[in-house]
């Protein structure tokens, strides 16, 4: 079924999954801290599916956005926060693909002057605030699908049982170039963390990097497995505690630093802290030499251009 839908998305809408870059590539890094520590890291260029829809936020889309077309939803409910990758990606696919979309932004923060927001509204999303309350009882649903009036719901980061399926795939696009000991992912609402789990073969620990203060993310995570996989995993956090979305001085100056010396773009909320605590680790002698890692750049680049008017420390 899943393969027929989204051959009907190519069908009826080939100009913009002609677009994407998947597979996606998987690149060697260089640099000597690697030489140092004897081990390879490859990084998984998610973040160059697409310039819009990037990162995990496609995978998880896709089946979402095919099971609401046969559904027959005639528009598409997000959640989110003021920066929101999922709301940003979503507000473009449904322009896209003509269904109107609909973001719900926890709080009374709608500043639609910021990047993400306005860039949301360009492109049709109705962009209202919910109360934190309401927002809570929303983000703990996992479940996607049609709602009253037309309406299909969208869980919280794209996480749900679909979504954890197409990203899955990810590991099936790296084991057919190198099978590697370590795959590493920052943690936002587990659901890429949980798809690689499900998907991962022995011999390789799925590691998620918190971007967390507080410590839920062992049992969300394995909420969100349940008995699937065979895989290891960890949560590791290592990332000293500003809280998530919060972006220290710290972050900010390595992510500019790692773009210089490694050629890569990182955000700050995730793959950013992600990269800097497994540097970290690396430079600790964490790792056997000869371990062969691969980490995942999950996108969200999008949101960089909002680093001056984010909350910081």
């Amino acid at each position: 079924m899943g393969a027929f839908l989204f051959q009907s998305l190519l069908v009826h809408y080939p100009s913009l999954l002609e677009e994407l870059n998947i597979p996606s590539p998987l690149e060697l890094l260089r640099h000597p801290v690697l030489e140092r520590a004897g081990v390879r890291l490859w990084m998984k260029r998610d973040d160059l599916i697409h310039p819009v829809l990037s990162g995990n936020k496609w995978r998880k889309l896709q089946p979402l956005l095919e099971d609401a077309l046969r559904l027959g939803a005639t528009s598409l409910v997000g959640l989110g926060g003021g920066f929101s990758n999922l709301l940003h990606a979503l507000a473009y696919a449904g322009y896209r693909l003509g269904i109107e979309t609909i973001g719900w932004v926890r709080g009374t923060y709608v500043n639609t002057n910021n990047a993400t927001l306005s860039d949301c509204s360009r492109w049709g999303m109705k962009v209202l605030p919910i109360p934190k309350e309401q927002f809570e009882q929303w983000r703990s649903r996992k479940t996607a699908g049609l709602m009253e009036d037309g309406k299909y719901f969208i869980p919280l980061g794209g996480t749900s049982d679909m979504g954890l399926k197409s990203v899955g795939r990810i590991m099936d696009e790296i084991y057919s170039q190198i099978h590697p000991q370590f795959v590493m992912v920052p943690i936002g609402s587990g659901g890429t963390m949980a798809g690689l789990i499900s998907n991962a073969r022995h011999g390789t620990t799925v590691m998620g990097f918190s971007t967390f203060k507080q410590d839920f993310e062992e049992a969300m995570i394995r909420d969100l497995v349940g008995n699937d996989g065979v895989a290891r995993w960890e949560v590791v956090k290592r990332y000293p505690k500003p809280g998530f979305g919060k972006i220290d001085r710290g972050i900010r100056s390595f992510i500019s630093s790692f773009e210089e010396e490694w050629g890569v773009p990182l955000d700050a909320v995730y793959n950013g802290k992600m990269m800097y605590s497994l540097l970290r680790m690396l430079e600790e002698g964490y790792f056997s030499r000869g371990t062969e890692i691969v980490t995942i750049h999950t996108g969200g680049l999008q949101g960089v251009r909002d680093l001056s008017i984010a909350p910081k420390i």
